[in-house]
């Protein structure tokens, strides 16, 4: 049967009431389906939809732990990532119950090595909030399962070469001047950061991280993702903090490093970086980040936005933090540390030169002091 058979004769069972023996038709269906069939039948239906409808009876067949059983068990090793990501997807929309929890384990479980990478990277493409993190630590809520799927992730990565670079990036004030910064107009995007970022997901991936609190479904993500996207940030993958009520520096850095925690947990096999600001704790944020995974964390640098006296700069860099004023001056920085190659540094001055030209600021002044730091962070670079 092709694939396209295998698919419509599914759907046709699963129009309108499914009963038992519809069902069981699908499940036998799925059952002889051979790999190639399976994979385009399944790679172009709703998945949520055909787990949905099929039920697990008090006093009958409980088709839906069947159906699980065989693809994310029985089957899995046949199925593409991208598709075991679908499965992912669907099990992790609303509200999950025992048996989606077991399937979402069996999935993570059932991926190995550089497979299990691959997929870890394509559940955090969604378009939503289900990202990695959020499946892990939001939709398995049993300890013990969730402990298992964590051990599983580790020994893997454990296991294989480093993969890449993982760059965990505020937003506000370190992507566009949003909070404490009042040199430019609210809003703005940093001339040279997209094409910084650019530069750096060409060798690893960039993550946005925000203290703002998370929601169960996904509002606060979603909605950041909407403003990012808007700004040129393609397919960005939000991290959204675990507390609320953040009055203060301290507890802001505290709910960035549980993050920090978590997601360095699930990506083992990646070296970190991070970018951030010197208006909200940042700067305590990534020294602890250094500090608790020395062999792990490449860089981190703080967009100074209040000003640093060198001296306070000097006294962070003794801690492994670099302070930057442009995104020419983190890009050099990098550079220095072997991270971007000059082509991407001075891709990443060309853009800050044009992209702080369009900056309608609020006086001259503030625009040609911008202009100086670039020209300064600039000296001695061919933009060509």
């Amino acid at each position: 049967m092709s694939a396209d058979a295998l698919r419509a004769a599914i759907e046709a069972r699963l129009d309108g009431h499914t009963n038992r023996r519809d069902e069981a038709a699908i499940l036998e269906l799925l059952t002889n389906a051979d790999a190639a069939a399976l994979e385009g039948a399944l790679g172009a239906m709703d998945l949520a939809r055909l787990i949905g409808d099929l039920d697990d009876r008090r006093f009958g067949p409980r088709n839906r732990e069947a159906l699980l059983r065989l693809m994310l068990e029985d089957r899995l090793d046949e199925q593409s990532i991208p598709l075991r990501a679908r499965w992912i997807d669907a099990l992790s929309r609303g509200r999950t119950d025992d048996l989606d929890e077991r399937g979402l384990a069996a999935v993570f479980l059932g991926t190995r090595g550089e497979a299990l990478t691959a997929l870890k990277r394509e559940v955090d493409r969604g378009e939503d909030h289900r990202h990695l993190m959020h499946v892990v630590y939001s939709d398995i809520d049993d300890e013990g399962r969730r402990a298992a799927v964590l051990h599983h992730l580790a020994a893997e990565a454990a296991a294989r070469p480093v993969a890449g670079l993982k760059v965990l990036s505020d937003i506000d004030d370190t992507f566009y001047a949003n909070w404490v910064d009042e040199r430019f107009p609210k809003k703005t995007v940093y001339p040279g950061v997209r094409a910084f970022y650019e530069a750096l997901s060409t060798g690893g991936e960039v993550v946005f991280v925000t203290a703002r609190p998370e929601d169960r479904p996904g509002l606060v993500e979603a909605s950041t993702q909407k403003s990012l996207r808007g700004r040129g940030v393609r397919e960005p993958v939000i991290l959204a903090g675990a507390f609320r009520r953040l009055h203060s520096h301290g507890a802001i850095a505290e709910a960035k490093l549980a993050n920090f925690e978590r997601y360095a947990a699930l990506f083992g096999e990646y070296e970190l970086m991070f970018v951030g600001d010197s208006g909200q704790g940042d700067a305590e944020f990534g020294a602890q980040m250094i500090e608790r995974a020395p062999d792990r964390v490449r860089a981190v640098l703080i967009h100074d936005v209040v000003g640093s006296p060198p001296d306070v700069r000097a006294g962070w860099e003794a801690r492994g933090v670099r302070f930057f004023d442009t995104y020419v001056g983190a890009a050099r920085s990098l550079e220095r540390m072997g991270l971007l190659a000059r082509a991407a540094v001075s891709a990443v001055h060309a853009a800050a030169r044009a992209e702080l030209g369009a900056i309608a600021f609020a006086s001259e002044v503030l625009g040609q002091a911008r202009l100086a730091e670039l020209l300064r962070d600039a000296d001695g670079l061919d933009a060509g």
